[in-house]
């Protein structure tokens, strides 16, 4: 994978990587003694992967001209003599959600995690953003367990397609999280001991395979680091959702009712134009992104429970996903 780093804001060129929140007054907690930001940068969405953020939060903005491009904005910190990593807020935005401030600038409280002493700034920034969507948006969830609005309890089954160093984080993260997880792939994924590896066809003992999905039957979840079958976003009734018989036929039949794409524009361009000439027009459209200014993004918030629940459990257990790997071609 290589991430390029424009100014501020970083682009996926390879695998990874917004809700827009109109309020008013925000609380604050209490400034600390000791507060000051150590670094802060902003990652851009788009393709598969901001459609999967937009139909998890069930943003209804996701019919706007502006979910094409999504931006998130994490910070590290100290407050009270932790190291802290968080998302930072947004202007005056919703008034709901309780802030953490470091100083000059505002965090969402229930997005913040403390950063182990292995951990450096840099690969907790990394590991937040490459987790946002690929296992946050993805968790099977029961929620508000013990009272709490912000405490999320995790459960259920998982499939992670693909093979590459992303989707085995993703794979190793949510097995982290409690989650019963299979990864397919065609050889060579390197996961931790909890993840089930399989290949696209399964060996049953009988005369013919029978693809994966037959083979772990019912799941919550079907994560895709290598496409996208949702065929842009439906809005129903109930919420949104992927627009795809394929995505139908995975909760008709398997009760799956999670479909998350990771695969970003630049993936999708290179995919579909080949390493000839796919490389180029990916940078053609990393060009185009760096025109946008900030307005022209959905500001992208993740769900309660992202800080305290996902991204803390991830760095405590070390699923990292280092910055040197998203910088590496």
């Amino acid at each position: 994978m290589r991430r390029i780093l424009l100014g501020n804001v970083a682009f996926a060129l390879l695998a990874i990587h917004a809700q827009s929140f109109q309020g008013v007054t925000i609380r604050c907690r209490r400034p600390s003694d000791i507060q000051a930001v150590s670094k802060r940068q902003t990652y851009i969405y788009d393709g598969g992967e901001l459609q999967s953020f937009l139909i998890a939060n069930n943003d209804l903005s996701a019919n706007s001209r502006q979910a094409q491009v999504g931006s998130i904005t994490f910070v590290t910190g100290t407050t009270d003599g932790r190291r802290i990593i968080g998302v930072e807020k947004i202007g005056d935005s919703d008034g709901s959600r309780e802030v953490t401030s470091l100083g000059e600038t505002c965090v969402y409280s229930d997005t913040v995690a403390e950063i182990p002493g292995r951990v450096s700034d840099e690969d907790a920034l990394t590991t937040a953003s490459a987790s946002l969507v690929g296992i946050h948006c993805s968790l099977p969830t029961v929620e508000a367990v013990g009272g709490s609005s912000n405490e999320v309890f995790y459960s259920g089954k998982a499939v992670v397609m693909g093979g590459n160093e992303y989707a085995c984080f993703v794979a190793d993260g949510l097995a982290a999280l409690g989650i019963e997880v299979s990864l397919v792939s065609t050889g060579g994924a390197k996961t931790g001991n909890q993840v089930n590896v399989l290949e696209p066809s399964v060996d049953i003992g009988k005369e013919d395979d029978v693809g994966f999905s037959d083979a772990v039957g019912e799941f919550d979840s079907i994560i895709d680091t290598i496409g996208n079958e949702q065929k842009g976003i439906l809005v129903t009734e109930t919420g949104l959702g992927g627009g795809s018989t394929v995505v139908q036929l995975l909760r008709s039949r398997h009760k799956c009712d999670k479909y998350v794409s990771t695969l970003t524009k630049a993936q999708e361009l290179i995919k579909g134009n080949g390493v000839l000439f796919g490389p180029g027009k990916a940078n053609g459209h990393i060009k185009e992104m760096q025109s946008l200014s900030p307005n022209q993004c959905i500001r992208m918030v993740p769900s309660a429970g992202f800080g305290p629940s996902t991204l803390q459990t991830l760095l405590e257990k070390n699923i990292v996903f280092s910055g040197s790997t998203m910088s590496s071609g």
